[in-house]
């Protein structure tokens, strides 16, 4: 449910990257684009979907990744 509601969150605001879930049942996730529009989907991330338990958010910056045409979910 987090991961389909954030790639429909992210690919609204015409971001790419993917989501993908941990072991530890965290959900991991790449965003590019713009660093206002990041930022929305940062403060969507913290809320999360209705019906999800978000217990805390870290943001790290990475080097942009060329290969990533889509916002995907990953397995």
């Amino acid at each position: 449910m987090y991961r389909a509601s954030t790639q429909k969150k992210a690919r609204g605001l015409g971001l790419t990257g993917w989501v993908q879930n941990e072991p530890d049942g965290a959900v991991l996730l790449e965003a590019q684009g713009p660093s206002h529009v990041i930022e929305q989907l940062e403060a969507w991330c913290r809320e999360g979907p209705p019906m999800a338990k978000v217990s805390g958010a870290e943001v790290e910056e990475r080097p942009l990744a060329a290969d990533e045409p889509t916002f995907a979910i990953r397995h």
